[in-house]
């Protein structure tokens, strides 16, 4: 034995080493979501219609767009996908049938209204203005990748702060034109509702004389809803009024201006870079195309010449010395001739200046440029990728920088963009940034840089996010849940050292860096809408879907809460239940609904197949029944139980409509009732293609609403039955003239739709426009209103004569998306694409306090004898002001009284609350409590009413019937499926007891608390220390295993209170009957023996083992040394002891036992018995 040891003494020491660090286990192991993100982490997916650079389809064939779209659905390029369908949805539809639309056709279409405006004025429509309604702004839109609670607008295109007034701003919004503020943000007003363009793309302040602006319309983004520019606006007294300077909507003829420089000497020599414009040009299939590039006069607009050509997405001119400057020509298809160019005579000449992105793959795509304030040779280039043929690059080629920028060879560094996005560099601040991991690109939309004016070293690089370089590392400023900004960054300028924001969510300023972050967009309307609905009966709700800002709730003031997310699309509100059930979607047809007035929503859109669903597509409701909608996709779904099911239901409800030549669905793009049908079987739909059917028979029967092929063939945007004839039905359509010669014409009417062969007559007003809605005054249906791209229209006698309604009556040269009526047809709401809201009241509308009252009981069911609280509302839908508003309320037999809110008093049975007066849109609350006094329900009745007259009682009184039950009890009992008696390892969580909690009464258990889990330790010298923690989980699958996906409802350290842990569950919302099983987890520590467990932790067995295995040694080495009998002895004896160490219980038995669980009643203070314990768990059997 000792020559054994003596040979191998270091391979023992080694093993019995080892046996310590084994002892010590593997690290633990966070629990994730399977894709390395830590459980629970939840990523919010905001799509963006925008994603797409449609210059892209500009130069396909029809053949090779449809490849495409083939191959982005065989790829997955779900974002490029979608963005193809905001294509069809915006742009499509107004070049259809034409692959684009024709250049200048807008501006010519305003030229046409210009020429009407002599004739306009009807009388009875003379006094008659429109007021605007907000959003002004949207409340808790969207930071970074989550809803927060600022306040949001809409997109802004450019940003111009005044040389001379660092607090008189301008900015210009996608379809909002022009706004002015003179206190640095704070208010504002719109300065260019009557021009022929709201869609801005550049505005620039003459340096030397700032009260000389320039601006450009028509936005540079290339995105599927960038409007028609007009040419070029000018104003001579700061942006407070506008003309357009004669001949620049020649000149331009519909492009997109990204960047305007004016020299600083002379406010009369001006530059303008330009792009072709998502409506302005079709690369060259139309007849004369616009030029782009860098256009140059000297002459304040009035002439001009091209001096560069091609996609320029920015110019910058050296601070100092105007003839200096650089332009970035990026065609974000790429071209050839993209690139750097420079010009040293004012833009006279230009010249291409070469760096390390002329050999990038892919090539170069839209590039932005930045000059540092404080040192002119340090410039910034950042470079997008060029769009490849399948249409999913735009990501980044690299970030370059260079200290010599006007020596005849700049030399360039690159800077590596790894830490904006996931750690590829090819993306950028172009995608979601590192921490999401999402591979989305899209700087050929928003791509935007700026160098801060003192430091040439610091950058702010703005895409998605907004990225500051401070020379060595790069951080994310902009994603921050309370101080953050809305996302797609489209401006920025410097104002100071404030850094001024513009992106889809307004415009943000920041002071300190990128720390904190300013809102302001309390005074901006710059919502894009794309459908909405107003109240049916009151006059202060309606309900917006929105471009990049989800859908919104108006309530009477400008300020519109944010209810749901996406792209927000189309809405309803319930007739019965208005101020309670609605229905709201997103883009692709995601339907949700709420019936508690939006505080929650749940998905109704089970059942349809969306797979060609519109980006923005149709649902109706039928006007006498609140649970039958219509939603549409490339056939029509119908829903008969959308607000009473447990889950809504669709059925198809039509043919497939097919495809057309190409391969395009056939998809439904407006959906229409006939009200005068209470049956709701009588209704039809239009397509993109033109086509129109209608049914009698609920979708049994199809007949085609136009077999003679009367109607253009364009898209068809909406249909509106006369409200108590049928047979008048009225459609509008989108497009141009051109595209179908010899059949002009957007809004048809029949007089005969349920015929054999429908008739239809041209009734259109004198406009080559697109139509984008249509709507009939209930009460005189000979009132039609069509909305268009400008503004809207109207005819007092059914389409026989015409009034324009812009801006002399209060309506801005505005696309409107959406006409409806609201309070009872008293009121017309238009949803507008870049303006917000407006109403139109009519006499029936102007007088009375519309008084709603809802509110809600709680507990429901409440126990017998205990508290049951009324919450109630009361709310003036206006449009005046109700005086003495009251609130009355008789206790039922079987109740009490036992108190009420401030202002309310009780006089035996009856309860009666003085609420004030309630201006229009203001409410008021009350709470009264009761205690029930008999089992089964309480039914309780309020009434509201008010000194002002009511013009719709019908919702001043409310019941609320409550269930009354016995009190509630928990019974404890153990699982089907407890862990059986079992061995487990030391190290390891191991479960040792499922047990059951069960409900044997109504309302839910609260503050359920598992008071005492003991487990016992079974031998003889050990104790409870060798647990090192326990866990409570939900056993989801009853298994009585942990499964992946199950997370802890409770943890805790063990040891405490003699071995019991006291774990709060939370609240266990058990209905009658119902149970839930649980499942009890036990840590082992990673030792277990007579040591403490310090010590066996951190020393024992290894250490202490090496120890005397190294005394054994030293005593063999000794004893061979002098040959002593003494020494053998002492060694013997160490290995006596060390055996004796080691002879530890190997395995050690615990017992758990759930000894005490506590619980109260849902929504009072009632504790609750718990039957059943104690239950005993498996014996475990640890082995060490």
């Amino acid at each position: 034995m000792l020559r054994f040891l003596r040979r191998w003494w270091f391979m023992v020491a080694l093993l019995l080493w080892g046996g310590g660090l084994w002892a010590l286990g593997p690290a633990p192991v966070q629990a994730t979501d399977g894709e390395g993100d830590p459980e629970g982490f939840e990523e919010f997916e905001v799509k963006d219609g925008n994603w797409v650079p449609f210059a892209l389809l500009f130069v396909q064939t029809p053949e090779d767009r449809q490849r495409l779209r083939a191959e982005l659905e065989r790829s997955g390029e779900n974002a490029f996908l979608e963005a193809w369908e905001h294509y069809e949805f915006w742009h499509e539809q107004r070049a259809y049938p034409l692959a684009d639309v024709p250049p200048q056709a807008r501006l010519r279409a305003y030229g046409q209204i210009q020429q009407f405006g002599q004739r306009q004025g009807l009388s009875n429509l003379a006094a008659e203005n429109w007021v605007a309604i907000g959003p002004k702004p949207i409340e808790g839109g969207q930071i970074g990748l989550a809803l927060g609670t600022r306040e949001m607008s809409g997109r802004v295109g450019d940003v111009a702060i005044d040389s001379a007034d660092s607090n008189h701003w301008l900015v210009g919004g996608a379809q909002a034109g022009i706004w002015e503020s003179t206190d640095g943000g704070v208010s504002w007003s719109a300065r260019t509702d009557d021009q022929p363009s709201m869609a801005m793309g550049a505005i620039a302040f003459a340096p030397g004389n700032p009260s000389v602006v320039y601006a450009g319309t028509g936005e540079a983004t290339f995105s599927g809803s960038s409007y028609f520019g007009a040419g070029m606006l000018k104003s001579l007294d700061g942006g407070s009024t506008w003309s357009v300077i004669p001949g620049t909507a020649d000149t331009f003829k519909g492009g997109s201006f990204s960047d305007i420089v004016v020299s600083p000497s002379d406010a009369n020599t001006l530059l303008a870079a330009t792009t072709s414009g998502i409506g302005g040009k079709g690369a060259g299939r139309l007849p004369n195309p616009a030029p782009t590039g860098v256009f140059r006069s000297t002459n304040a607009g009035a002439d001009w010449s091209l001096r560069l050509s091609g996609d320029v997405t920015d110019l910058e001119a050296r601070p100092g010395n105007f003839a200096q400057m650089y332009a970035a020509r990026g065609a974000v298809l790429g071209d050839e001739t993209n690139g750097l160019y420079r010009s040293t005579d004012a833009g006279v000449t230009w010249a291409k200046v070469s760096g390390p992105w002329d050999d990038a793959a892919g090539g170069m795509g839209r590039t932005e440029l930045a000059i540092a304030p404080s040192d002119s040779n340090v410039m910034y280039v950042s470079v997008s990728d060029a769009i490849d043929g399948a249409g999913n690059d735009g990501g980044m080629i690299g970030l370059y920088k260079t200290t010599n920028a006007w020596d005849a060879t700049p030399t360039w560094t690159q800077i590596s963009l790894k830490p904006t996005d996931n750690g590829t560099g090819t993306l950028g601040y172009c995608g979601w940034g590192d921490a999401y991991k999402a591979a989305v690109n899209q700087c050929w939309y928003d791509h935007e840089i700026i160098v801060d004016p003192a430091n040439p070293n610091v950058l702010y690089a703005g895409g998605i996010e907004i990225w500051k370089y401070d020379g060595l590392t790069w951080s994310d400023v902009s994603n921050k849940a309370s101080l953050g900004t809305h996302v797609d960054q489209h401006a920025f300028a410097w104002a100071g050292n404030r850094l001024v924001v513009g992106n889809d969510g307004g415009v943000w300023s920041s002071g300190d860096g990128g720390a904190t972050w300013a809102t302001h967009n309390l005074e901006l309307a710059f919502t894009q809408f794309y459908e909405g609905v107003a109240h049916p009966s009151g006059l202060s709700l309606a309900i917006g879907g929105s471009q990049d800002n989800g859908t919104s709730l108006w309530q009477g003031s400008d300020g519109w809460p944010a209810i749901f997310g996406g792209d927000g699309a189309d809405a309803a509100i319930s007739a019965s239940d208005p101020e309670n059930d609605w229905a709201v979607s997103s883009q692709g047809l995601n339907i949700y609904r709420t019936t508690d007035g939006g505080n929650s929503f749940v998905g109704a859109g089970g059942g349809i197949d969306r797979t060609n669903a519109p980006f923005i597509a149709r649902f109706e409701k039928c006007p006498s029944d609140d649970d039958v909608f219509l939603a549409g996709t490339d056939n029509l779904w119908r829903s008969d139980n959308f607000f009473s099911g447990a889950q809504a239901t669709w059925r198809a409800n039509a043919p497939e409509m097919g495809t057309d030549g190409q391969g395009r669905p056939n998809r439904v793009s407006a959906i229409a009732f006939a009200p005068s049908d209470p049956t709701c079987k009588t209704y039809a739909y239009g397509t993109r293609f033109g086509d129109l059917r209608l049914t009698t028979t609920g979708g049994q029967t199809w007949t085609d609403l136009d077999p003679a092929d009367q109607v253009p063939g364009r898209y068809v945007t909406d249909l509106e039955f006369d409200p108590t004839d049928p047979n008048i039905l009225y459609v509008s359509l989108s497009g141009f003239d051109e595209g179908t010669p010899g059949k002009p014409g957007h809004l048809f009417k029949s007089t005969g739709a349920l015929a054999a062969s429908p008739n239809w007559s041209n009734i259109s007003p004198p406009v080559d426009l697109p139509f984008n809605t249509v709507a009939l005054r209930p009460d005189a249906p000979a009132n039609v209103y069509v909305g268009t791209d400008i503004a809207i229209w109207h005819s007092p006698n059914a389409g026989a004569s015409w009034e324009f309604m812009g801006p002399s009556s209060g309506l801005p040269n505005v696309a409107v998306f959406e006409l409806g009526f609201g309070a009872n047809g008293g009121r017309l709401y238009a949803f507008t694409h870049g303006r917000g809201a407006f109403y139109l009241d009519f006499g029936t509308a102007s007088s009375g306090a519309n008084l709603s009252l809802t509110g809600q009981a709680a507990p429901s069911p409440v126990a017998g004898n205990s508290e049951l609280t009324y919450g109630l509302r009361l709310t003036n839908f206006g449009p005046q002001t109700a005086t003495s508003s009251t609130l009355s309320y008789t206790l039922p037999a079987g109740a009490s009284f036992v108190g009420a809110s401030s202002g309310c008093t009780n006089s035996g049975s009856s309860v009666s609350c003085n609420l004030g007066d309630l201006a229009a849109a203001a409410f008021a609350t009350a709470q009264i409590v009761v205690r029930p006094t008999a089992m089964g329900s309480l039914s309780s009745t309020f009434t509201a009413s008010s000194s002002t007259p009511d013009p719709n009682a019908a919702n001043n009184s409310l019941t609320l019937d409550t269930p009354v039950v016995a009190a509630a009890g928990l019974m404890a009992s153990k699982g089907g499926n407890s862990p059986a008696n079992k061995t487990a390892d030391k190290g390891n969580s191991t479960p040792v007891l499922q047990f059951r909690l069960t409900n044997t009464g109504v309302p839910g258990a609260e503050d359920v608390m598992i008071e005492g889990v003991t487990l016992q330790a079974r031998g003889s010298g050990v104790d409870n220390k060798d647990i090192t923690g326990v866990s409570i989980y939900l056993d989801l699958n009853g298994n009585g295993q942990v499964d992946v996906g199950e997370t802890p409802l409770a943890s805790g350290a063990y040891g405490m209170d003699n071995g019991q842990l006291k774990l709060v569950l939370g609240s266990l919302p058990l209905a009658a009957g119902s149970s839930s099983d649980f499942l009890v987890v036990y840590a082992f520590n990673t030792t277990i023996g007579l040591w403490p467990q310090a010590v066996q932790a951190s020393l024992f067995p290894g250490f202490i083992s090496f120890v005397v295995t190294l005394a054994m040694l030293l005593m063999v080495s000794l004893w061979r040394l002098h040959r002593g009998r003494g020494l053998f002895i002492v060694a013997l004896l160490l290995g006596i002891l060390t055996s004796a160490c080691d002879n530890r219980p190997r395995e050690l038995t615990y017992q758990a036992t759930l000894s005490a669980v506590s619980a109260r009643g849902a929504g009072s203070n009632n504790s609750l018995t718990v039957s059943g314990l104690p239950l005993e768990g498996a014996t475990i059997t640890v082995r060490r």
